[in-house]
């Protein structure tokens, strides 16, 4: 079964390249899908974690057991030094979900697994994978979309654009790029040219 990674960055509409891939019938995991899962609480109770998040980062639960995954973001963005004692938590636990995901989909006789990870260069797994996906758009245009989709300052653009590596340098190390700056059917185009081309059917 051959390994993919799909990233690209905030605002670059990754998730949408990854609805598009999956409307094909591609197999796909997502990384922020699986952490959200990790932190669902069960009757009240939060994951363990959530637990193990809020002991880090207090007054992080709420009473239901939920994590504010908002709250915590702003800390993160804002404290590179918090942003990375979070990762050291929640990125081995989302890796043994998608381990475990892989052992599944190899067992029921996939030919593929996708692994769509915003973080994928960042945290250097690209070496797991036959290829890896890059969904692109200049960065005026992850500008737009982040003052427009969640309303942010400035400087909080600015914030998370830093938090990633910037996507002109993923483009450069990509096997595969969408350029996802034009009209949807130019990237829907795009995504069955990746489709026919990889195999994945």
């Amino acid at each position: 079964m051959k390994l993919f990674g799909l990233s690209g960055g905030i605002a670059s509409g990754k998730s949408t390249v990854q609805k598009m891939l999956e409307d094909l019938g591609c197999n796909i995991i997502d990384a922020d899908h699986l952490y959200h899962q990790l932190l669902e609480p069960s009757a009240g109770e939060p994951s363990p974690l959530a637990m193990s998040i809020n002991d880090i980062f207090p007054q992080s639960l709420g009473h239901d057991g939920s994590l504010d995954r908002v709250a915590l973001g702003n800390i993160v963005f804002q404290d590179p030094g918090a942003r990375k004692k979070l990762e050291a938590i929640a990125h081995p636990a989302v890796a043994l979900a998608f381990t475990e995901h892989v052992q599944k989909s190899r067992r029921e006789g996939k030919n593929h697994c996708i692994y769509s990870v915003p973080l994928l260069y960042e945290n250097k797994l690209e070496s797991g994978f036959s290829a890896v996906i890059v969904v692109w758009v200049p960065e005026h245009i992850q500008k737009q979309r982040l003052a427009k989709r969640d309303n942010l300052s400035a400087q909080g653009i600015q914030e998370r654009l830093a938090a990633q590596m910037s996507l002109d340098e993923k483009r450069q190390k990509a096997d595969w790029v969408i350029d996802n700056s034009g009209s949807q059917e130019q990237t829907q185009s795009a995504v069955h040219q990746l489709w026919a081309q990889l195999g994945l059917k």
